[in-house]
């Protein structure tokens, strides 16, 4: 099995990917301009768009930080890959 320590990194990269998800999801409901979210009211309705953008960010740095001590330089690549996508396809809308 796993050893303790190749555990403790994996539940690091799924908390990681759980924030990435969650702050491409405040983004992405300020710019479909969606008003709700699981039911309940959209960060940037609830915040305003400039402090929901904000949470957004803050989530996204805090997912890196998280992959970033994981320790794995090909991680940190893969995970900063998928921030860049994201990104690219904000301006795309």
């Amino acid at each position: 099995g796993a050893t303790e320590a190749a555990m403790a990194d994996v539940v690091s990269l799924a908390a990681a990917v759980e924030v990435l998800h969650s702050a491409s999801l405040v983004h992405d409901d300020i710019l479909d301009e969606a008003d709700t979210r699981r039911g309940e009211q959209a960060a940037h309705v609830r915040l305003g768009e400039r402090a929901a953008a904000l949470v957004g960010d803050f989530l996204f740095a805090t997912a890196s930080v998280l992959v970033a001590e994981i320790g794995s330089l090909p991680t940190v690549l893969l995970i900063s890959k998928v921030v860049a996508d994201f990104g690219r396809g904000e301006l795309a809308q």
